[in-house]
Protein backbone atom coordinates (compact mmCIF):
# COMPACT_ATOMS: atom_id res chain seq x y z
CA UNK A 1 0.00 0.00 0.00
CA UNK A 2 2.83 2.21 0.89
CA UNK A 3 4.62 1.81 -2.12
CA UNK A 4 1.47 2.27 -4.34
CA UNK A 5 0.58 5.82 -2.76
CA UNK A 6 3.88 7.00 -1.66
CA UNK A 7 6.58 6.05 -4.75
CA UNK A 8 3.71 5.87 -7.24
CA UNK A 9 1.28 8.46 -6.15
CA UNK A 10 -1.22 6.82 -6.21
CA UNK A 11 -4.07 8.23 -4.21
CA UNK A 12 -5.51 7.23 -0.98
CA UNK A 13 -8.98 6.19 -2.52
CA UNK A 14 -7.40 4.19 -5.29
CA UNK A 15 -4.60 2.47 -3.62
CA UNK A 16 -7.36 1.48 -1.16
CA UNK A 17 -9.65 0.12 -4.01
CA UNK A 18 -6.85 -1.57 -5.83
CA UNK A 19 -6.31 -3.22 -2.08
CA UNK A 20 -9.48 -5.04 -2.66
CA UNK A 21 -9.29 -5.63 -6.59
CA UNK A 22 -6.33 -7.14 -6.36
CA UNK A 23 -5.85 -9.29 -2.97
CA UNK A 24 -9.54 -9.12 -1.85
CA UNK A 25 -8.49 -6.99 0.97
CA UNK A 26 -11.19 -4.53 1.78
CA UNK A 27 -8.95 -1.90 3.18
CA UNK A 28 -9.94 1.64 4.37
CA UNK A 29 -8.45 4.87 3.17
CA UNK A 30 -7.38 5.69 6.62
CA UNK A 31 -5.57 2.59 6.96
CA UNK A 32 -3.43 3.59 3.82
CA UNK A 33 -2.81 6.60 5.71
CA UNK A 34 -2.64 4.63 8.80
CA UNK A 35 0.80 2.98 6.86
CA UNK A 36 1.79 5.82 5.57
CA UNK A 37 2.84 7.19 8.69
CA UNK A 38 4.33 3.83 10.24
CA UNK A 39 6.25 3.63 7.65
CA UNK A 40 7.79 7.16 7.89
CA UNK A 41 8.45 6.28 11.57
CA UNK A 42 9.95 3.56 10.39
CA UNK A 43 12.25 5.49 7.86
CA UNK A 44 13.11 8.09 9.83
CA UNK A 45 16.53 7.14 11.50
CA UNK A 46 16.96 6.08 7.83
CA UNK A 47 16.04 9.39 6.38
CA UNK A 48 18.22 11.18 8.73
CA UNK A 49 21.62 9.30 7.97
CA UNK A 50 21.04 9.83 4.10
CA UNK A 51 21.05 13.48 5.13
CA UNK A 52 23.47 13.57 6.85
CA UNK A 53 25.66 11.26 4.25
CA UNK A 54 24.67 14.08 1.55
CA UNK A 55 26.09 16.95 3.64
CA UNK A 56 29.12 15.11 4.05
CA UNK A 57 29.89 14.59 0.16
CA UNK A 58 32.25 16.96 -1.81
CA UNK A 59 30.01 17.50 -4.23
CA UNK A 60 25.93 17.93 -3.57
CA UNK A 61 23.42 19.14 -5.66
CA UNK A 62 20.50 20.96 -4.15
CA UNK A 63 16.81 21.96 -6.00
CA UNK A 64 12.84 22.57 -5.09
CA UNK A 65 10.31 22.00 -6.70
CA UNK A 66 6.44 23.03 -5.68
CA UNK A 67 3.93 20.61 -4.88
CA UNK A 68 0.42 20.62 -3.20
CA UNK A 69 -0.08 19.64 0.69
CA UNK A 70 -4.16 19.73 1.62
CA UNK A 71 -4.47 21.83 -1.42
CA UNK A 72 -1.44 24.88 0.25
CA UNK A 73 1.34 24.97 -1.81
CA UNK A 74 4.72 23.26 -0.58
CA UNK A 75 7.63 23.05 -1.36
CA UNK A 76 9.89 19.19 -2.41
CA UNK A 77 13.59 20.09 -0.92
CA UNK A 78 16.24 17.58 -2.87
CA UNK A 79 19.96 17.28 -2.17
CA UNK A 80 21.45 14.70 -4.47
CA UNK A 81 25.27 12.87 -5.17
CA UNK A 82 25.86 10.76 -7.40
CA UNK A 83 24.63 7.39 -4.96
CA UNK A 84 21.98 9.55 -2.38
CA UNK A 85 18.90 11.58 -2.69
CA UNK A 86 17.45 12.96 0.10
CA UNK A 87 13.73 14.85 0.05
CA UNK A 88 12.41 16.74 2.34
CA UNK A 89 8.65 18.62 2.43
CA UNK A 90 8.66 22.18 3.81
CA UNK A 91 5.68 25.10 3.57
CA UNK A 92 8.39 27.54 2.72
CA UNK A 93 11.21 27.70 -0.54
CA UNK A 94 14.12 29.47 1.17
CA UNK A 95 16.31 30.25 4.02
CA UNK A 96 13.35 29.72 6.51
CA UNK A 97 12.77 25.94 4.94
CA UNK A 98 16.98 25.61 5.27
CA UNK A 99 17.01 26.31 8.63
CA UNK A 100 13.87 23.92 9.79
CA UNK A 101 15.20 21.02 7.47
CA UNK A 102 19.10 21.94 8.94
CA UNK A 103 20.99 20.17 6.40
CA UNK A 104 22.42 22.94 3.84
CA UNK A 105 24.08 25.00 6.81
CA UNK A 106 26.30 22.10 7.27
CA UNK A 107 27.27 21.42 4.00
CA UNK A 108 31.20 23.09 3.06
CA UNK A 109 31.85 21.22 -0.30
CA UNK A 110 30.49 22.20 -3.53
CA UNK A 111 26.88 22.86 -4.30
CA UNK A 112 25.58 22.87 -7.18
CA UNK A 113 22.32 24.85 -8.21
CA UNK A 114 20.28 27.14 -9.77
CA UNK A 115 21.71 30.30 -8.99
CA UNK A 116 18.89 30.97 -6.88
CA UNK A 117 20.28 34.34 -3.75
CA UNK A 118 19.21 31.32 -0.68
CA UNK A 119 21.57 29.26 -1.99
CA UNK A 120 24.31 31.66 -2.69
CA UNK A 121 23.93 32.70 1.05
CA UNK A 122 25.21 29.07 2.19
CA UNK A 123 28.47 29.52 3.54
CA UNK A 124 29.81 26.56 0.61
CA UNK A 125 31.67 26.65 -2.39
CA UNK A 126 29.24 27.09 -5.54
CA UNK A 127 28.86 25.71 -8.88
CA UNK A 128 26.06 26.69 -11.20
CA UNK A 129 23.63 23.82 -12.85
CA UNK A 130 24.61 23.39 -16.87
CA UNK A 131 20.80 21.98 -17.26
CA UNK A 132 19.39 25.56 -15.67
CA UNK A 133 21.94 27.10 -18.07
CA UNK A 134 20.78 25.53 -21.12
CA UNK A 135 17.73 26.35 -19.90
CA UNK A 136 18.52 30.18 -20.19
CA UNK A 137 20.15 30.30 -23.36
CA UNK A 138 17.45 28.03 -24.98
CA UNK A 139 14.51 31.02 -23.78
CA UNK A 140 16.16 33.83 -24.52
CA UNK A 141 16.07 33.49 -28.36
CA UNK A 142 12.42 33.08 -28.06
CA UNK A 143 12.17 35.94 -25.66
CA UNK A 144 14.21 38.65 -27.73
CA UNK A 145 14.91 37.28 -31.52
CA UNK A 146 18.24 37.20 -30.57
CA UNK A 147 20.42 33.83 -31.82
CA UNK A 148 23.93 34.53 -29.93
CA UNK A 149 22.86 32.85 -26.61
CA UNK A 150 22.20 29.77 -28.60
CA UNK A 151 26.17 29.36 -29.68
CA UNK A 152 27.30 27.91 -25.98
CA UNK A 153 24.60 25.00 -26.71
CA UNK A 154 26.88 22.62 -28.40
CA UNK A 155 29.55 23.48 -26.16
CA UNK A 156 27.66 22.92 -23.26
CA UNK A 157 26.34 19.33 -24.94
CA UNK A 158 29.63 18.70 -25.99
CA UNK A 159 31.92 18.67 -22.30
CA UNK A 160 30.53 15.23 -21.21
CA UNK A 161 28.12 13.34 -23.32
CA UNK A 162 26.02 11.00 -21.86
CA UNK A 163 28.00 7.58 -20.92
CA UNK A 164 24.56 5.76 -22.12
CA UNK A 165 24.66 7.31 -25.80
CA UNK A 166 28.20 6.10 -26.08
CA UNK A 167 29.69 3.09 -27.85
CA UNK A 168 29.64 0.12 -25.65
CA UNK A 169 33.47 -0.17 -25.68
CA UNK A 170 33.91 3.63 -25.03
CA UNK A 171 31.93 3.29 -21.95
CA UNK A 172 34.10 4.29 -18.83
CA UNK A 173 33.76 1.36 -16.50
CA UNK A 174 31.90 3.54 -13.98
CA UNK A 175 29.88 6.64 -15.15
CA UNK A 176 27.56 8.18 -12.24
CA UNK A 177 25.33 10.63 -13.80
CA UNK A 178 22.38 12.09 -12.01
CA UNK A 179 19.21 14.05 -13.19
CA UNK A 180 20.58 17.28 -11.82
CA UNK A 181 23.20 18.98 -14.08
CA UNK A 182 26.47 17.53 -12.78
CA UNK A 183 28.79 14.60 -11.88
CA UNK A 184 32.09 14.79 -9.95
CA UNK A 185 34.18 12.27 -7.58
CA UNK A 186 36.74 13.55 -4.98
CA UNK A 187 40.26 14.12 -5.37
CA UNK A 188 41.35 11.42 -2.85
CA UNK A 189 44.82 12.29 -1.78
CA UNK A 190 43.35 16.00 -1.22
CA UNK A 191 40.31 15.91 -0.70
CA UNK A 192 39.06 18.36 -2.85
CA UNK A 193 36.52 17.71 -5.38
CA UNK A 194 37.08 17.00 -9.28
CA UNK A 195 33.78 18.42 -11.15
CA UNK A 196 32.52 17.62 -14.91
CA UNK A 197 30.15 19.42 -15.78
CA UNK A 198 27.16 17.66 -17.26
CA UNK A 199 24.14 18.52 -19.10
CA UNK A 200 20.62 17.24 -19.33
CA UNK A 201 18.87 15.69 -22.84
Amino acid sequence: MVHLNQNHAVSVQRTAALMKDLFGLPESQATVLKAAMASAGILQATVEAIGQAAVSACVLHADEIGLRVARTLHWLHVLATDTLTWMGCHPKRGGEAFESLALLQQFKGVLVHDGWMPCKALQCQHALCNAHHLRELTYQPRRTDHRTPLRPVPLLLSCTPDPQRLPTKKRPAQAPTHKFGASSRCNAASGTPRRRAKSLS
